[in-house]
């Protein structure tokens, strides 16, 4: 076949094919309407237009924006085309609208920030809104829901809104801050406040925890991250005004009950601060009567040192008595001198000697004999000594037998008129009368208790008299017949400036004299001293005042010179200085404290503390 033949008969199958199409796919040249359901622009085939527009079958046509914004808070959002096609561009197969949806905007403000929030809601739409009633920020800020501005349900937390156009809707809460306290005991007022409330705080003042140990309540502390200022802290009840989060610490200090008694009452009672010192003074002696008395001897408790003046350092609970042994005083009267009177524990064996053969004038040869006395059966001697049990106050008297020396009477007599004879020439005085002269003693003083003065030791009345001064201590009902005594102090009565006078017993004590050096003037710690009853040289360590029968005393506390810091102390007591000398306080006492060797002397101070 020609060429140009086959290309006709290709041309006309073409041809063919393309009627035939035609006429299957309906194609004509018939408009159709592109709208829209709202004034959005459209595209067709690459122009912009407003809709409704027209366009052939087979034309492309888009919707401009799938998210047109008329306002900030309200906007179309395309969703798809009338047919269900959701693309932004389609092709032209008939009429078709592009099919908007109006949104509007909702916002949900309120405190806490982490719950605000802003969406985009169909417009004429019933939004359903859920929020907690409870909402902690952390362990110690919440909030707590109070209503909504509106809505169907503005007072629960799960709300329902109409929302037909933009709006904006406020979530109240209240917020609450936590109040946490510490402390020994469980405190009241702590949990959770709203801010700008006031917080009342308390807690107990005292926590016991046993009988004898407490802990006191000494005020609050800020400990939490957020400071706050408390108003009053030393009161167990605080107000604090709530701005924050608050951490508050109840501080306690402990205590312990501490007691302590002697025959005389109690000489402490209260609560101690753990770790503070105190000082317990006990009486070295108590004075029942005149020669009977109590001897401290140790505290109750063995720990602690046997000396009545102590410190201590509380750290448990004390219940201590100051334990004394009872002691009679024994007194001995001898013209000769005699070793042994002083106080005696109770049942001790008092031990007494006399010169057996005291010194003798050419006259005379004198002899003891025996006692009388509370000796009774023991009043016998043979060597001058007595051995007497002391189960009571005692008084003896040495009896000496005088016998005349035949053996020089002679020549005495001789002699005496030879002496006479010149003393009747030489106008003197004879030798009999001079002897007395010169051993001429002041009188002893008679005892008359009538006389005697008394200090109430429980009220301070001064009472004369022994019988009106038991009769007076009576009336304060004491529980034990020892305390009438105990309460009584007999008060010496100066009659000079060197003599005072106990009347119950006629004893003369001595005084130191206005404007002369008393017995701290003269001995100083650290001095070497040595006491007439008391073997071997004593270093002084303390030397302190006190009275006795209302006259002041001094006692001097020392220890043996080779004993070193160490040694066992003696306590010399009842001293009183007379004209640069130390006597015992009884005029009819013969010990004496002689200052040996002085140590260097310091800076004047009143006293040297007393070693622990």
């Amino acid at each position: 076949m020609p060429p140009r033949q086959l290309t006709f008969i290709i041309t006309i199958i073409i041809l063919a094919a393309l009627l035939a199409y035609t006429i299957n796919t309906g194609y004509t040249t018939t408009e159709y309407i592109i709208n829209s359901n709202y004034i959005v622009p459209l595209i067709v085939n690459g122009v912009e237009a407003q809709p409704p527009v027209k366009a052939l079958a087979g034309d492309t046509v888009c919707v401009k924006e799938l998210t047109a914004y008329l306002q900030q808070n309200k906007r179309l959002v395309f969703r798809e085309w009338n047919d269900g096609l959701t693309d932004q561009c389609r092709v032209v197969r008939g009429n078709h609208t592009a099919i908007y949806e109006m949104e509007v905007l909702l916002q949900v403000y309120t405190e806490p920030k982490a719950l605000r929030k802003s969406e985009w809601v169909k417009a004429g739409s019933l939004i359903k809104l859920e929020y907690p009633e409870i909402y902690y920020q952390d362990g110690s800020e919440r909030y707590i829901f109070e209503s909504w501005s509106s809505g169907e349900n503005p007072f629960h937390p799960n709300n329902t809104i109409y929302v037909s156009e933009p709006t904006r809707l406020e979530v109240r809460y209240i917020k609450e801050y936590l109040i946490a306290a510490v402390g020994e005991a469980k405190i009241n007022g702590t949990g959770w406040y709203r801010e700008g409330e006031v917080a009342i705080l308390a807690t107990p003042p005292v926590i016991y925890l046993s009988n004898d140990e407490r802990l006191i309540f000494t005020g609050w502390e800020s400990i939490g991250p957020v400071p706050v200022i408390i108003s009053n802290p030393q009161n167990p009840i605080t107000m604090i005004n709530v701005r924050g989060p608050y951490i508050l610490k109840a501080k306690y200090e402990k205590q312990y009950r501490v007691e302590v008694t002697s025959p005389k009452g109690v000489l402490f009672k209260g609560w101690v601060k753990d770790g503070e010192t105190i000082r317990i003074q006990a009486d070295p002696t108590i004075q029942l009567q005149e020669d009977v008395r109590l001897r401290f001897i140790r505290w109750s408790l063995s720990d602690l040192p046997s000396v009545p003046d102590i410190t201590l350092q509380v750290h448990q609970p004390y219940n201590l008595t100051a334990l004394y042994n009872k002691q009679y005083y024994l007194a001995v009267e001898s013209q000769y001198g005699a070793a042994g009177a002083g106080w005696y524990d109770e049942g001790a064996i008092a031990t007494v000697r006399a010169n057996p053969q005291p010194p003798s004038n050419i006259l005379i040869n004198r002899k003891l004999v025996g006692y009388s006395g509370d000796c009774q059966e023991d009043c016998q001697t043979t060597n001058g000594a007595i051995t007497l049990k002391m189960d009571s106050p005692k008084k003896i008297r040495t009896i000496y037998a005088t016998e005349p020396n035949l053996l020089t009477i002679g020549i005495i007599t001789g002699i005496g008129g030879a002496l006479v004879a010149v003393y009747a020439l030489t106008g003197r005085k004879k030798p009999e009368e001079a002897l007395k002269t010169k051993t001429m003693k002041e009188p002893a003083t008679t005892a008359d208790p009538s006389k005697a003065l008394f200090k109430c030791m429980e009220c301070g009345a001064t009472i004369r008299g022994q019988d009106k001064a038991l009769k007076h201590s009576r009336k304060h009902r004491y529980d034990h017949v020892v305390k009438e005594y105990v309460a009584l102090e007999e008060i010496a009565e100066p009659i000079n400036e060197r003599t005072a006078i106990l009347w119950t017993k006629g004893l003369r004590l001595r005084i130191t004299p206005p404007d002369q050096s008393t017995v701290k003037d003269l001995v100083k710690p650290g001095d070497i001293v040595r006491y007439t009853e008391m073997p071997g040289r004593l270093r002084v360590e303390v030397v302190e005042k006190h009275e006795r029968h209302g006259l002041p005393v001094f006692t001097v506390i020392a220890t043996p010179e080779e004993a070193g810091k160490n040694g066992y102390r003696r306590y010399i007591n009842d001293l009183v200085a007379q004209d640069g000398k130390i006597y015992c306080i009884d005029e009819e006492c013969n010990c004496r404290l002689y200052v040996e060797e002085r140590a260097p002397r310091l800076k004047p101070e009143e006293s040297i503390p007393k070693p622990s």
